[in-house]
């Protein structure tokens, strides 16, 4: 029977059930998927030494012949091996901890021996080396003489065997390996072929690392095109509510705000306003730092929706940050007229009853809301734009969800305050356009960040005491609620009570926590806006939301714990109103080297893309903006992190090739489209939501 690609690994040679379970394990489950499992690294083992030049402590290859072998009794019943190997400038002592060894080496055998070199007895040895039959000294060896593989691995599958497999397969299946990038965008990168040859059994380094180049471009570019092609289908079949400027309303609204827009923010405004006159549907991302104005941008997307006779959502992923947004909304939207009300789930269910009625019948022209917002009883009459804020804490499924009730496709803008490199954002929301606000409105302070040591920590405390008693306000905040015998970590309410006794004690402090009831929270908000409370005892449901001008200090417990994102979220919370702005972040005792450099950096930059860049270095996508609930596929080969340079140039052609052939029905995008059809699991994911 003919080799194919989509062959079962358990009908490849010397493999069968029980370890093409242990491949599957890999997410290795055919012969194709075997090739593309790109080694973890190489050795160089090129050079094959004589046994006069060996030294201890060192990794070496050696060609030599087997003078004795014998087996030997050893610790722990297994048995050992030890040989006796010559060449023509002398002997080595090799041990092996394998009996099955002797079964296969025999004296006479020429053999190559790649390994670790130790002293013992004053003589040199080699233990448990890699072995390869050499008898024919013209024969291609595998496992040394040659830049090798390393692969990972699972239990069950050695380094050896699985090198051997490849080898195999190589020579069986390579012939039927097809090339599926066109030559006008494959350039000067190896055939498909070419570079699974060079990936495994490299000539030399300069070959691997082009293999890779190979394999990460082809990788983000079917990830490119498929975005390429689904946005494409949804902008030709998804027109947009109808909508004009309202311009006078705008007016009215800019009017009253206390600041004059940056120039960042002009230019974003207009972008929206672009989209949602345009005749088709809005599908944008706006992204900015902390505090750069996102809100504004919404409130007036939200009016030009309304002015326009239709509906519009502001979707919050907290009540405490719901909440905020109708407290600051409803004064001058009350006085434009504008309809509004909230609509989460710690209100009555009357309440709620009452205003799910009023959006049925349209007597609402802008709800803010939590997920509640997309619950299966909210009936919209004419929803005209959907606004996400924190886009990163919803899956594409809730915004999908939002998007598409109502009967219609509403106009969406996305907001988030975790700013990413672009071409990251255009891939992770490939179905957006990305704006970013990239300029720091005036009157913001620029926040001291300091690294407190446990020793400090008293000194820091009675700073603190002295800033509250002159009138300022702040947050400090943990990671946890309670105590945990598990993670020794002070938790918000067992420390708001130990600083209300001691450090702090005389001043007005509050607790809040997810745990509280809506209404405990909002009642302590409030409080605190108004100057009754003067410091927030608090987990990290601050994160997002709670904007007061005069709180100028933020503590954070155990920094470590958080994402440098998440870190920068929180500092964003103080320096508002003017003031000297102070954030501190408490180190532990036992915290790395590697923490605190990590921290160091947080400390010196307050640009949110530079902490984001370097947060998604540290964490990875993955963790860093949740890639499973985008949709995205595991990379075998790219890193999102990593490799935006090559993201960026996929990007490009991508786009540049779905312009010229949508479908991809030229001849010469024929092999790249049937692989799309039958391998790649993004257009699945993509149509889940689509």
């Amino acid at each position: 029977m003919a080799a194919r690609l989509d062959d079962p690994c358990r009908y490849l040679k010397g493999v069968g059930p029980r370890r093409a379970d242990a491949l599957e394990k890999l997410g290795v489950r055919t012969a194709e998927e075997l090739l593309l499992h790109a080694p973890r690294q190489y050795f160089d083992r090129t050079h094959v030494q004589p046994i006069a030049t060996l030294q201890a402590d060192t990794d070496a290859c050696v060609r030599v012949q087997v003078e004795s072998l014998h087996a030997r009794p050893s610790w722990g019943g297994r048995g050992r091996v030890v040989a006796t190997v010559c060449d023509d400038s002398g002997r080595l002592r090799v041990t092996w901890y394998t009996p099955w060894v002797r079964e296969v080496l025999q004296p006479g055998h020429r053999l190559v021996l790649a390994g670790h070199v130790v002293r013992s007895r004053s003589r040199l040895e080699m233990r448990q080396p890699e072995f390869e039959r050499a008898d024919d000294e013209a024969q291609e060896l595998v496992h040394a003489a040659r830049i090798v593989p390393f692969y990972p691995l699972v239990r069950g599958v050695s380094q050896k065997w699985l090198r051997t497999l490849m080898r195999r397969t190589l020579d069986t299946h390579l012939e039927h390996v097809q090339e599926i990038l066109p030559d006008t965008v494959r350039g000067d990168l190896p055939t498909r072929g070419a570079a699974l040859a060079a990936l495994h059994f490299p000539e030399d380094a300069e070959a691997a690392g082009r293999a890779l180049r190979r394999f990460k471009f082809e990788e983000l570019f079917l990830l490119e095109v498929v975005l390429a092609r689904r946005r494409r289908r949804a902008r030709e079949s998804s027109p947009g509510p109808a909508m004009q400027r309202e311009r006078s309303r705008h007016e009215r609204y800019l009017e009253q705000l206390p600041f004059t827009l940056t120039g960042a923010q002009a230019r974003v405004l207009d972008e929206i306003l672009q989209d949602m006159t345009s005749g088709r549907c809005m599908q944008r991302l706006v992204q900015g730092d902390v505090g750069s104005g996102k809100t504004v941008l919404a409130a007036a997307a939200l009016l030009c929706a309304a002015g326009n006779g239709t509906q519009a959502a502001l979707m919050a992923p907290t009540e405490v940050l719901a909440l905020q947004h109708a407290e600051r909304l409803l004064p001058a939207f009350t006085a434009l007229e504008v309809r509004m009300d909230v609509l989460v789930g710690s209100r009555s269910d009357a309440d709620k009853q009452r205003v799910r009625g009023r959006v049925a019948s349209g007597d609402l022209d802008v709800v803010v809301g939590t997920h509640a917002l997309i619950q299966e009883d909210v009936r919209w009459q004419r929803l005209g734009l959907a606004v996400v804020d924190e886009q990163h804490r919803f899956g594409v499924l809730q915004r999908m969800r939002l998007q598409q009730d109502g009967g219609g496709r509403p106009h969406v803008l996305v907001l988030s305050a975790t700013p990413i490199p672009r071409s990251l954002a255009l891939t992770l929301f490939g179905d957006l356009d990305v704006s970013s606000l990239d300029e720091k409105p005036p009157g913001r302070q620029t926040v001291q960040t300091r690294l407190v040591p446990p020793h400090r920590r008293a000194d820091m405390l009675r700073f603190v005491r002295t800033e509250l008693q002159a009138g300022r306000q702040g947050f400090m905040v943990y990671p946890l609620v309670e105590e945990s015998d598990k993670i020794a970590l002070r938790a918000a309410s067992e420390e708001f009570e130990r600083l209300r006794a001691g450090a702090l004690a005389g001043l007005r402090i509050g607790l809040l926590h997810g745990r509280l009831r809506a209404a405990e929270k909002e009642t302590l908000l409030h409080a605190f806006r108004r100057g009754e409370v003067s410091l927030l005892v608090s987990t990290t449901v601050v994160e997002v939301g709670i904007d007061v001008a005069t709180a100028d200090l933020m503590i954070i417990h155990h920094p470590d714990r958080f994402g440098l994102s998440q870190l920068h979220q929180l500092r964003g919370r103080v320096g508002r109103g003017g003031n000297p702005a102070w954030c501190f972040l408490l180190q532990e005792r036992n915290s790395s080297e590697e923490s605190l450099e990590r921290l160091r950096a947080f400390a010196r930059t307050e640009d949110g893309f530079a902490i984001a860049a370097l947060d998604l270095a540290l964490r990875g996508p993955g963790d860093f903006v949740g890639t499973r609930q985008h949709g995205l596929p595991t990379l075998r080969f790219a890193d999102l992190a990593q490799d935006l340079e090559v993201l960026d140039r996929a990007r490009h052609a991508a786009f540049a090739l779905i312009d010229l052939d949508p479908e991809l029905a030229l001849e010469e995008h024929r092999a790249m489209r049937e692989h799309l059809d039958t391998h790649y699991r993004m257009q699945e994911a993509l149509a889940a939501v689509g």
